[in-house]
């Protein structure tokens, strides 16, 4: 059981039954953290070591609001949003946009073979895997 802080806010990082959790406690008191981490470690140790996660979302499912979001960047410029947009169209007929979202997602897509692509598309998905991060989507395992 640890509490570490990041930036102002505090996180928790345990293990239970071998298996790790980690997460925000979205609290920037230490006491209202420590509530929040023996309430999260009841709910994994009632549930036999597993919380109950969001679900990760599937690439194309993700992709519109990545998509919304990469256009929505006045600090991005034209070519680069178009690089973002080129990469999905071509991944959206692949294997790759069928897969989840989840922390594991960046050793499974290594093993998809792209050939012939002007667009390096592990560049593409490893940038939708860090906004999905930090936007909440996706828990980090």
């Amino acid at each position: 059981m640890a509490l570490y802080k990041r930036g102002r806010v505090y996180h928790y990082r345990f293990r239970i039954n071998g298996r790790r959790y980690r997460g925000s406690t979205k609290k920037t008191k230490l006491t209202a953290a420590r509530r929040i981490e023996a309430l999260t470690m009841a709910q994994a140790e009632e549930r036999g070591g597993v919380l109950l996660l969001r679900r990760s979302p599937v690439l194309g499912e993700f992709s519109k609001r990545f998509l919304d979001w990469v256009n929505n960047q006045s600090m991005l410029k034209q070519k680069s949003k178009d690089y973002y947009a080129n990469g999905w169209r071509l991944l959206a007929d692949t294997d790759v946009a069928g897969m989840r979202l989840d922390a594991n997602f960046p050793r499974r897509y290594r093993r998809t073979q792209f050939s012939g692509w002007p667009v390096e598309p592990q560049q593409c998905t490893s940038h939708a895997s860090a906004y999905a991060r930090q936007s909440g989507r996706v828990e980090n395992a």
